[in-house]
């Protein structure tokens, strides 16, 4: 409070009223005793330490807020990490496959220098087309048997397969 917002001593006061003063006594200091009863009014409804109920929501909407635009930063920066080690892991994946088929290529022109002597080049040629064409055939069938088992998982059992629907 300002030096002139408080009352004279006794001006405007209880102690003052009982010794038969008034704010007319003293013009000067009726404004700044009204303006004393003002804030002492206010004073008197808030408990020093304590705010307002409005003033406490408003606190808690700034800190929520707050709190879920520190939460979005965070996920956002967890998603851009992820990201960009999602983008690294489909590299190496990628260069794997890209070895894995010249490494099945070099097998395959092995075997069939390695076998070319005792079976001729066109028995060794058929005997590794058939090995690679049973190799092929059992993952091509692991591959469906893990689809339906997931598709079982995702569509629950009433999921129509073959034999439900014969």
């Amino acid at each position: 409070m300002p030096d002139g917002a408080y009352p004279r001593q006794g001006v405007g006061t209880d102690e003052g009223r009982q010794a038969g003063m008034t704010d007319t006594d003293d013009p000067a200091a009726g404004a700044a005793s009204a303006a004393a009863a003002a804030k002492a009014a206010e004073a008197e409804a808030e408990v020093p330490g304590e705010t307002s109920l409005g003033a406490r929501l408003a606190a808690i909407l700034r800190e929520g807020e707050n709190l879920v635009g520190a939460e979005i930063a965070y996920q956002k920066a967890r998603v851009g990490f992820g990201w960009e080690r999602g983008k690294k892991v489909v590299a190496f994946l990628l260069l794997a496959a890209a070895f894995g088929g010249l490494t099945l290529v070099a097998l395959v022109v092995g075997l069939l220098i390695a076998l070319a002597p005792l079976l001729t080049a066109w028995g060794a040629l058929a005997v590794v087309g058939l090995g690679l064409a049973l190799l092929s055939a059992l993952c091509f069938r692991a591959a469906v048997r893990a689809f339906r088992q997931a598709r079982a998982v995702v569509l629950g059992p009433a999921a129509p397969t073959r034999e439900n629907e014969a």
